[in-house]
């Protein structure tokens, strides 16, 4: 257990940063240069939807082990 404690607390330290860099950089191209583009801002959703699945995934899977 304390592997998967390990693990997920490297995956999600690691995440963190990159996350706040993405919206750090749609802030600042908001202000400064444009919108964003329509492409990159459905990249970015699209990317986080799938982040967001996985996350659910991996807590059905856990919780089936744990019963």
């Amino acid at each position: 257990m304390a592997v998967r404690t390990n693990t997920a607390l490297i995956k999600g330290s690691s995440l963190l940063p990159m996350g706040l860099w993405v919206f750090g950089w749609i802030i600042w191209r908001m202000f400064f240069v444009a919108a964003p583009e329509a492409q990159i801002m459905g990249l970015v959703l699209s990317s986080a939807f799938q982040i967001m699945r996985q996350a659910m995934n991996e807590r059905r899977v856990q919780s089936a082990h744990a019963h």
